[in-house]
């Protein structure tokens, strides 16, 4: 029978302009014409067609001489197609963002103040540059505040410019440098009813981690279950029966906007600090990921009809179903399909498939999620109007963007192999219903899941097949690149939904998940295959962007869920390791891998947030991040930077210690927050394909990262200097794996990378400024305090190696300078911090088996 359906609210017709995905942000500084120019030689990239914040000089500062005018004041800007407008209006903000203007244009403009905003087209337009610097340079202007031991002002001598064209991209010696890095945080789904339920403390700890992004914010995230306000154990199996009165976007926007879930988005909103110094990438509509669903368990939607759930269902060579309960009036009716616009049965498979999976190829199915997704716009949108109505806070600088779905390659799979063009059919349905109603929002791909690397990846792939399994690296590669042919193809032509978007504006970016280092998972197991070496990750990295980039050059390739965790085997304990925890027994749980030598887990997890994100950085990823805050129960205890081996049932907020991760990450964020760019000195990445079938050499697992623009961190966690003047270099040797174990020692001989255009070194008054520092990465100890309210993070006080200058075996002002350092697998990575550029010795890497 064809049902008579309540009617549907249309999409709004296509949008005029064409979003860019681009999001209104800002640096901590405001700048003139020549300090931005400067430090945009320095290494920070211009956008050619960008977003530019422009003040008037008293929303900066007060000027002491009483030379700004009633003109400065006047908030007489205007917004060129807002988010809720396509033309021009008076706006009384004090915040004005001006879109696609030349820079030409911007500088023409009367304010004499701009703010750039990371995240524009890369400015190529070189020559103009160089020629604009130079021009400076024979007026005079100043430099802006340089680094210690620099002078706080200095004229812009021929030295300084010659040093700033240098780290021009594209010009010195250097390679092309990377995104302006940044560093994100997965927190799960940590806020719980009963413990951490306070919500500026959790902000406030995540805010002095200096983490750039939180992605999967404990209940900001809507998934089924929040979206119909169903949390804590067994949540799933307590989803209402859904029915044809859930097929209808003001029911659905109703449950969004009143669901706890947002309203705890509104308390982080509130609690993060204005300007985006801090967003929350929020994952959308989860349905599974890399945990099993709930097959053959007691179903209990509330309403008396619960059942037990049969196992896995399949239909044909479908399998691995995602759990979703839809009613039984739905059996029997027909609805448009959202792409061929012909009339599609819900009665697609038997019973079981038919009533509790999700099931991305059956247009009802899909059509429920497209609406969800549209009541989301909607509720976004109205909370924008909201907050910047009344409270004068745009959110589009507080929110990175909707993730929608995650790790679905691993669900719904066509005999154990991916099914990109389900899949894809799912998220252009979704996504294009909130692109529709919200424009301005970035939007995400579902992220792909760490594979099973080696021996455990076998079984798991088709027989005779063509497409690779899911649980494959060539899978996750496959189905990335093949749900970008079929979104290409699904927008280059007219479909039923009644508007048509590019790529480029319903895909801004995907993550990409990075685990590998359990050797294994029980304590009567041997060590097997799953830890592998990091070049694997720097090589998959390298090979995702390249992929991105034949068709969305500007999407963003984040690397967010990465982690150790510092769970002791029972035998490790024996053996003497200073073992915070042991897994409890009959619990599932990955032992971290660890070289010989390192018999501190602890000081171990702080190394590897470093050595993780750094070579995910210089790889080519933006973003990186760590999995987790705290990470609490199953597999990923232990992984968090807080003490995570709590019970939920009674646990405060005080218990969740600090371990000296927490303190590297944030010693790492401090570094990259307003660098322009992280490379790759040493090794040379290898290409992907293959990989398998060559192993690493010892050298190839010494890791020499080069930081541009890099900031001087300070203990307390302020900055002490972000000039962009500095450059930063990470020296380690990874830890490996059981079939790549790493060399017992190596040395790394660097020079002094940067001369004058005469090839000698400058003037000797200026030898002195030359300086290079070493700095800690990891904290010896951390200490606590007990005098703390139970809702509140306790202090932690850090014992901390003191920061110490190098030594030149010859002058510092020579060519020939040279350090020497010894670096070992469990050692914390070496940090330097330099006035000028350094790089390897011609044979700087010696490694000893």
């Amino acid at each position: 029978m064809t049902r008579a359906w309540p009617a549907l609210t249309p999409l709004r017709p296509p949008i005029t302009r064409r979003y860019t995905g681009r999001r209104p942000a800002r640096y901590g500084v405001q700048l003139d014409m020549a300090e931005l120019l400067l430090i945009q030689a320095a290494g920070l990239p211009l956008p050619g067609q960008g977003t530019i914040e422009v003040l008037p000089r008293t929303q900066l500062h007060h000027d002491p001489t009483g030379s700004d005018t009633a003109r400065d004041a006047q908030a007489r800007s205007y917004r060129v197609g807002s988010r809720y407008r396509s033309t021009p209006q008076t706006y009384t903000n004090p915040r004005w963002w001006f879109r696609h203007l030349p820079w030409k244009e911007i500088f023409d403009h009367p304010h004499d103040r701009l703010v750039p905003v990371p995240g524009g087209d890369p400015f190529d337009d070189q020559d103009w540059l160089k020629e604009l610097i130079q021009w400076l340079y024979q007026q005079g202007y100043p430099v802006i505040p340089t680094g210690p031991g620099l002078g706080p002002l200095e004229p812009l001598s021929q030295e300084l410019l010659e040093r700033l064209l240098e780290q021009l991209p594209g010009w010195g010696s250097g390679s092309q440098s990377t995104p302006p890095p940044r560093l994100a945080i997965n927190l799960v789904s940590f806020h719980l009813q009963d413990a951490f339920d306070n919500t500026s403390a959790m902000v406030g700890d995540t805010v002095a981690l200096d983490a750039a992004i939180v992605r999967q914010p404990g209940l900001v995230n809507l998934f089924l279950p929040h979206i119909y306000d169903i949390s804590g154990p067994g949540a799933a199996l307590s989803l209402p029966w859904i029915g044809a009165s859930e097929f209808d976007v003001g029911v659905l926007q109703d449950r969004i906007a009143s669901c706890s879930s947002w309203r705890y988005l509104r308390e982080v909103l509130d609690a993060l600090p204005d300007g985006g110094q801090q967003k929350v990438l929020i994952t959308f509509i989860d349905l599974g990921g890399g945990s099993a669903p709930p097959w053959g368990q007691e179903y209990d939607p509330g309403d008396g009809t619960g059942r037990r759930l049969p196992l896995a269902p399949t239909n044909g060579d479908q399998q691995d179903p995602i759990f979703v309960p839809w009613h039984v009036e739905l059996d029997g009716t027909t609805f448009p399909d959202d792409l061929s616009g012909s009339d599609a049965s819900f009665d697609v498979g038997g019973a079981d498939w038919r009533r509790f999976t999700l099931d991305p190829r059956n247009p009802v199915k899909r059509m429920y999620f497209r609406l969800l997704s549209q009541a989301l716009g909607r509720a976004l949108e109205a909370l924008a109007h909201e907050y910047d109505r009344d409270k004068g806070v745009d959110i589009s600088t507080l929110i990175e963007g909707i993730e929608i779905g995650n790790e679905l390659e691993v669900r719904h799979t066509l005999a154990g192999d991916v099914d990109p063009e389900g899949w894809a059919q799912f998220y252009y349905a979704c996504s294009t219903a909130l692109r529709a109603e919200c424009d301005w929002v970035p939007l995400f791909l579902p992220a792909l899941a760490s594979y099973a690397p080696g021996g455990a990846a076998k079984g798991l792939k088709a027989g005779a097949g063509t497409v690779p399994g899911c649980m494959t690296w060539e899978g996750k590669r496959y189905f990335l690149e093949q749900v970008l042919e079929y979104l290409a193809e699904y927008c280059s032509g007219t479909t039923a939904l009644g508007t048509e978007f590019a790529l480029e504006e319903l895909v801004d970016g995907v993550d990409y998940h990075f685990y590998h280092n359990a050797a294994a998972t029980s304590d009567d197991e041997t060590p097997g295959d799953t830890a592998i070496s990091l070049h694997y990750l720097a090589s998959e990295v390298v090979e995702l962007k390249d992929l991105l980039a034949g068709t969305l050059p500007r999407a963003v390739l984040s690397v967010c869920e990465s982690g150790v965790n510092v769970l002791c085997s029972r035998a490790q304990v024996q053996d003497g390791f200073a073992c915070e925890t042991v897994p409890g027994e009959g619990t599932a749980h990955l032992i971290a891998w660890r070289p010989e030598g390192v018999t501190d887990p602890l000081q171990f997890q702080a190394s590897s947030v470093i050595m993780r994100l750094s070579i995910a950085l210089a790889a080519g990823a933006p973003v990186a991040g760590w999995h987790s805050h705290f990470a609490m129960p199953d597999s990923f205890q232990a992984m968090g930077l807080h003490v995570d081996q709590l019970n939920p049932k009674t646990a405060v907020t005080r218990d969740l210690r600090f371990r000296p991760a927490w303190w590297s990450f944030q010693r790492l964020a401090q570094v990259v927050k307003a660098a322009t760019g992280v490379r790759m000195l040493h090794p040379e990445v290898r290409p992907r394909t293959g990989i398998d079938d060559s192993p690493f050499t010892s050298t190839e697992m010494v890791w020499i990262i080069e930081i541009e623009g890099a900031t001087w961190p300070d203990d307390g966690g302020v900055t002490a200097d972000s000039s962009g003047l500095w450059k930063a270099y990470l020296l380690f040797v990874e830890p490996g794996g059981p079939a790549t174990p790493p060399p017992a020692s190596a040395t790394v001989r660097l020079q002094a990378g940067w001369t004058s255009s005469s090839g000698e070194p400058g003037p000797d008054a200026d030898r002195a400024r030359r300086l290079i520092y070493q700095l800690p990465t990891v904290p010896d100890s951390v200490e606590h305090s007990e005098l703390v309210p139970v809702d509140q993070f306790p202090f932690p006080a850090w014992k901390i190696a003191e920061t110490r200058s190098l030594s030149p075996l010859e002058d510092l002002g020579s060519r020939t300078s040279e350090w020497t350092f010894t670096l070992r697998p469990q050692d914390p990575p070496v940090l330097l911090f330099a006035t000028r550029s350094l790089r390897v010795a011609d044979g700087g890497v010696v490694v000893e088996e």
